[in-house]
């Protein structure tokens, strides 16, 4: 590697870093000092938030057709099987990656309600995976799972692990602006800082992006920006002033579009 993709990658590194220590995520983790499993213990609401949100949607049926039959699947930072549990009907095997015993739970029981037989999970993180696995899977998945201040260890974690290819799914497009004005200006990133940073790498991803057209419950936005810098009623007002607002049977919701991006990245 050249001079300039490490001085590439280190600005863009920079970013990732400074952007993960501002996510309510590490926000919370650091100011609660509470571990990545306690975080998922107290969000009991995810899986209904997910699946509100229409999430995976098509970017899961994509990745699917991509998949070979009969091949061997590594889900790093499965969660509670957004992916895992559709890989699992066109691969041989999933082995599923969480640090969350609480997620890793949530999963086992959806895989035996469902009567599915070929995933195996595993507690643990991207960088412990040597010790589970002495042969490459065919390929290696990531959902929104990446957020590891080390993205260039995550990243060559899951090269070196797969013979096959690399999917790498994270958000897309451009911010929501409700995020810029619950937040303030803050270090945005997206597909494309992964992207630079593969490329500096030395790989050449590919890149499509899904949209998602979804309803949420305006109690749930509120609980989403609890760490922002403005009140509840000042987001709910910004909402209708930016008719985002739509009043259901099921009371108030607020209109949001998401693009996930699928990264391909072709080991052979």
């Amino acid at each position: 590697m050249s001079d300039m993709p490490e001085k590439i990658t280190e600005t863009l590194v920079s970013e990732w870093v400074e952007a993960l220590r501002d996510s309510t995520y590490f926000k919370i983790i650091e100011q609660e000092n509470c571990s990545h499993d306690d975080f998922w213990r107290n969000f009991q609401g995810y899986d209904k938030l997910m699946e509100m949100s229409g999430y995976p949607g098509e970017t899961a049926e994509c990745l699917c057709k991509m998949i070979k039959k009969g091949s061997t699947v590594l889900d790093i930072g499965c969660g509670t099987g957004a992916f895992t549990l559709p890989l699992s009907e066109v691969a041989k095997t999933v082995f599923a990656v969480d640090p969350s015993l609480c997620h890793l739970s949530v999963l086992e029981k959806k895989a035996e309600k469902l009567g599915i037989r070929n995933i195996h999970t595993i507690n643990a993180t991207c960088r412990d995976l040597p010790a589970f696995f002495d042969e490459k899977v065919d390929y290696a998945v990531s959902a929104y799972s990446c957020i590891d201040p080390d993205i260039v260890g995550f990243l060559n974690s899951m090269i070196v692990h797969s013979r096959i290819s690399v999917f790498i799914i994270y958000r897309g497009g451009e911010i929501d602006p409700l995020n810029t004005y619950a937040k303030g200006n803050h270090r945005y990133i997206s597909e494309k800082t992964i992207c630079g940073i593969l490329c500096a790498m030395g790989y050449q991803p590919e890149t499509k992006l899904y949209r998602r057209d979804y309803l949420l419950p305006v109690e749930k936005i509120i609980e989403k920006y609890r760490d922002c810098k403005r009140k509840p009623d000042e987001i709910i007002d910004y909402l209708h002033k930016s008719d985002r607002i739509v009043e259901t049977d099921n009371g108030c919701r607020a209109t949001f579009t998401t693009y996930d991006a699928l990264i391909t990245v072709k080991i052979q």
